[in-house]
């Protein structure tokens, strides 16, 4: 899975995001999915300590415990609002401590040469920060499910929108970022 790189780190949001239904039971199904997907597709993430993998373990992790374990079935309503408040806060929190998550991804990709170009480090903190502007988008959605819950069909495509433009974007924008980079270094 390591070609997946960054996209692995969203399959189980993904597979969350589909098993998940309105019973107790599709949601602590779809936690122990996600979870072991997790653990499938981003195992070498989890052992080299990725900030996403990690966030990810602690979401996930935690909302089975508290729903399956403690019974915390209040918590339901709002996993949406969970979920993208943690993703936002560790996409803005890694470009504060100045490691933005996509950076672990992006080394595994680029050559050693260019880890420490100024370009480099600008082109990731640009994906993380549109990553973060993503699961803001996605947070102000599942809020807004929660005050119009007989739009909740149309709230959820406009989150399957906004993943889908991350996605999208992670996967372009890399390549033209590349050529920037490797322009500036021939040039300079």
């Amino acid at each position: 899975m390591k070609s997946l790189g960054l996209l692995a780190g969203f399959i189980p949001l993904i597979i969350y995001g589909i098993l998940a239904g309105p019973s107790t039971r599709s949601v602590e199904v779809a936690l122990i999915v996600s979870l072991v997907a997790l653990a499938v597709v981003a195992y070498n993430d989890l052992v080299n300590r990725f900030i996403l993998a990690w966030a990810t373990i602690f979401v996930f992790g935690f909302s089975l415990i508290a729903i399956g374990v403690f019974n915390g079935t209040v918590l339901i309503p709002y996993m949406g609002i969970f979920i993208y408040l943690t993703l936002a806060t560790v996409s803005f929190g890694s470009i504060i401590i100045g490691m933005p998550f996509t950076l672990q991804y992006a080394r595994r990709m680029v050559d050693k040469a260019l880890w420490e170009h100024p370009r480099f480090r600008h082109v990731n903190v640009f994906m993380t920060t549109v990553w973060g502007l993503v699961f803001l988008i996605n947070l102000a959605i599942s809020g807004a499910v929660l005050v119009l819950p007989e739009f909740t069909l149309l709230f959820q495509i406009f989150t399957w929108i906004a993943l889908i433009c991350g996605v999208a974007f992670t996967i372009i924008y890399p390549g033209y970022a590349r050529k920037g980079v490797s322009g500036r270094l021939d040039s300079g």
